[in-house]
C-alpha cells in the first residue's frame, strides 16, 4: 500500500477505508496513473480540478473522489482551492 493511501485511511473505520481506498483508485484510474510509484498528488491539482468538474462522471464518483482529493491536499493553502 502506497503513503497516499495509507494517510487516507488511517484512523477510519474498515467499511470507510475500503471506500476511500475504491474511490482513489477511481482517481488514479481516471487520471490516467498507471506507475504506482507516481503519487496522485504529482499529477497536481489542476488536472484533479478538471477531473471533479467533468459532467461525464457519476456525480457521486465526482463526490467519493472528492472526499479523497480532501484528505490528500489538507495543507491550508490547498485547503482553501479543494473548498
Amino acid at each position: 500500500m502506497n503513503k497516499e493511501l495509507k494517510l487516507i485511511t488511517a484512523d477510519v473505520k474498515e467499511n470507510t477505508a475500503t471506500t476511500y481506498t475504491n474511490n482513489y483508485l477511481r482517481m488514479r484510474d481516471a487520471l490516467g496513473v498507471n506507475d504506482k510509484r507516481k503519487s496522485v498528488k504529482s499529477v497536481g491539482l489542476d488536472k484533479i480540478e478538471e477531473l471533479l468538474l467533468d459532467d461525464d462522471l457519476n456525480a457521486n464518483a465526482r463526490a467519493g473522489m472528492l472526499t479523497v482529493v480532501k484528505k490528500l491536499f489538507s495543507s491550508e493553502q490547498d485547503k482553501e482551492r479543494v473548498d
